[in-house]
C-alpha cells in the first residue's frame, strides 16, 4: 500500500493531486482467495484523487474535488464507488 501526492497553494488558489495504491487482500491466512473483480473479492486498486479551490473571502473557501478520477472499478468485498464529484464550502470564524 502506498500514497503519493502533491499539494500547493498560490495566493487564494489551492489544490492537490493524490495517488493511492492498495494491493490485493486475502480473506484467509493461506491466501487461497484468488477471486478478482467479483462480489466478495478484495481487489488491488490504484486511485487518483484531485481537488482545486479558491479562497473567495477571508475565511471562506470553495472547492471542487474528484475522487477516483480514472473511474476504476474494483471490489473491497462489495463494488466500490465509481468516479465521485464533491463540491465544498468551508467557513472559518
Amino acid at each position: 500500500m502506498w500514497n503519493v501526492g502533491v499539494e500547493g497553494q498560490y495566493k487564494g488558489v489551492f489544490g492537490s493531486v493524490i495517488g493511492r495504491y492498495v494491493d490485493k487482500s486475502y480473506s484467509d491466512a493461506a491466501n487461497r482467495d484468488v477471486a478478482v473483480g467479483v462480489q466478495g473479492a478484495w481487489d488491488a486498486y490504484y486511485l487518483l484523487d484531485t481537488k482545486i479551490g479558491y479562497e473567495v473571502l477571508k475565511g471562506v473557501k470553495a472547492s471542487f474535488a474528484v475522487q477516483n478520477l480514472l473511474d476504476e472499478s474494483y471490489y473491497q468485498s462489495a463494488l466500490m464507488p465509481s468516479r465521485t464529484f464533491i463540491g465544498e464550502v468551508v467557513v472559518n470564524f
